[in-house]
């Protein structure tokens, strides 16, 4: 059997290696029900474990996509084998973060809805959220905005 042009234009995953101690699980997101296929990293990327070996995790990078506003989301699948799509910077805020019962947005510090890096990222409530908008984005030309 031969195969297509497309077939061969598909690229096979790549199976990279990172420390077990750099990620957190994301079974530890309890209102999702994932188990501990995921992990994620401070910098803003999710992983699928292939195998778990001393101390050291053989994975593959998940494809996220960007939606029409902006945002970077991952399609994931639950214990019960339901897909959810899920906002990335949700993902790190709540694993990296401690999540305050009092601000459930997570908002980007400057302003740049594709940096999910941990460090970008606050918990605020949705009054905060709208002001840090208008106060920082408006004047920011590196802030990603809605396309009009």
């Amino acid at each position: 059997m031969f195969l297509t042009e497309y077939e061969l234009s598909i690229e096979a995953p790549t199976i990279i290696q990172i420390p077990e101690n750099i990620t957190r699980n994301l079974e530890d997101l309890e209102q999702y029900e994932f188990d501990n296929r995921y992990v994620a990293t401070m910098d803003g990327h999710v992983y699928r474990v292939k195998s778990r070996r001393f101390g050291m995790l053989d994975v593959v990078e998940m494809r996220p996509y960007v939606t029409r506003d902006h945002y970077i989301e991952l399609v994931l699948t639950t214990r019960k084998g339901i897909k959810k799509h899920i906002q990335l910077q949700r993902v790190i805020a709540y694993l990296f973060l401690t999540p305050i019962k009092e601000k459930p947005y997570v908002n980007h510090k400057d302003g740049n809805r594709q940096n999910n890096h941990v460090n970008n990222l606050e918990f605020v409530t949705h009054s905060e959220n709208i002001t840090h908008s208008w106060r920082n984005i408006r004047n920011n030309p590196n802030a990603l905005r809605w396309n009009k």
